[in-house]
C-alpha cells in the first residue's frame, strides 16, 4: 500500500478530472494514515523529529489522533500533541467548469506551542525555518535560518491551511560570555539575538493542495508533502492580493479554488 501511494502516477493519465480527484484523494488519504501509524515525535540531538515506528507502536502519531471532529470551539490545548485533520474544503475546478466541493484533507501536528496565543491568517506573512520531506522520508527542500513566506501568495495551498494552526515565537537578545582564550586572556562579552519559544510542529499535505500533478524540482507528480515547520513571527497585511481574507476560526468550512488539471493555475478565494 506505501509503495503504491509513492509510485501510481503513471495509472493516472486516461483518467478523467473528477475520477482522477477521487483516485489521488484516497490514495493521498492511505499514504498519509499509513505515515502516521509508522512514525512518532521524539526529542533528538538537535530538536524534535520525527522517527519510523513499528505498526503497533502506542506512540505512534496515528495513535495520539484526535477522533472528535473539530470545531470552532474546540480548546487550542486540545490539539497540542495529537495529530488531526483540518477540516477545511476546497471547490475543485473540473475540465467541464463545473466545482466539486471536497475535503482539504490537510492533517497537522502541532508539536510546541509558542510564545505568543497570535496564530496567521490568510493575508499573513509568516516567518518561518521549515524542512520538507516525501512520504518516503526523502528530502526535497530545508531552510533552516529563516524565510518570509507570504501566506497569500502561496500555491501551496495546503501550506496556508496548516499554519494557521501555529502560534509565534520572539526574539531574546542574551549576553554571550566567551570562554577564556589558550593564553588566558579573554574576550568582552557580547550580545546575541536570536528566536526563541517558536511554535512547532508538522503539516501533512496531500497532492491536491500541494503541487498536484506538477513536476516541481524533486517533488513528482502527484506528491503528498511533509513540512516540519517552526513558526517565528508573523506580519499581516490586511487587504493584500486579497481583501476578503479573514482569520479563520478552527474548524470552519471555508471555500478555496483550485484547478486540477491543468497544473500551475492560482489559487483564488471566494473568486466567483
Amino acid at each position: 500500500m506505501f509503495c503504491a501511494a509513492l509510485g501510481f502516477s503513471a495509472c493516472l493519465k486516461e483518467n478523467t478530472t473528477d475520477e482522477t480527484y477521487y483516485l489521488v484523494d484516497a490514495i493521498d488519504s492511505e499514504g498519509i494514515e499509513l505515515f502516521l501509524r509508522t512514525h512518532k515525535v521524539v526529542e533528538g540531538e538537535y530538536g524534535p523529529e520525527m522517527v519510523e515506528v513499528d505498526l503497533s507502536d502506542p506512540n505512534s502519531l496515528w495513535n495520539t489522533r484526535r477522533t472528535e471532529p473539530l470545531t470552532e470551539d474546540t480548546p487550542y490545548e486540545d490539539l497540542i500533541g495529537h495529530v488531526f485533520e483540518d477540516t477545511t474544503h476546497v471547490r475543485l475546478v473540473t475540465s467541464a467548469g463545473d466545482t466539486v466541493p471536497v475535503p482539504a484533507g490537510v492533517w497537522v501536528y502541532v508539536n510546541k506551542r509558542g510564545y505568543s496565543q497570535k496564530r496567521p491568517a490568510d493575508s499573513s506573512a509568516v516567518l518561518v525555518t521549515y524542512t520538507g520531506t516525501l512520504l518516503n522520508d526523502k528530502q526535497f527542500t530545508i531552510n533552516p535560518y529563516g524565510v518570509t513566506i507570504y501566506l497569500y501568495q502561496d500555491n501551496i495551498v495546503g501550506f496556508r491551511l496548516g499554519m494557521k494552526y501555529f502560534e509565534m515565537g520572539h526574539l531574546v537578545t542574551e549576553t554571550i560570555t566567551p570562554e577564556p582564550n589558550e593564553d588566558g586572556t579573554q574576550d568582552p562579552p557580547y550580545e546575541q539575538t536570536t528566536w526563541q519559544d517558536n511554535g512547532q510542529g508538522w503539516v501533512f499535505i496531500p497532492s491536491q493542495v500541494g503541487y498536484g500533478n506538477t513536476l516541481a524540482s524533486d517533488v513528482p507528480p502527484y506528491s503528498v508533502l511533509v513540512y516540519k515547520v517552526d513558526l517565528l513571527s508573523i506580519a499581516d497585511y490586511p487587504g493584500t492580493s486579497s481583501e476578503e481574507a479573514v482569520v479563520t476560526p478552527l474548524g470552519k468550512e471555508t471555500t478555496m479554488w483550485m484547478n486540477l488539471p491543468p497544473a500551475g493555475k492560482t489559487v483564488k478565494e471566494n473568486e466567483k
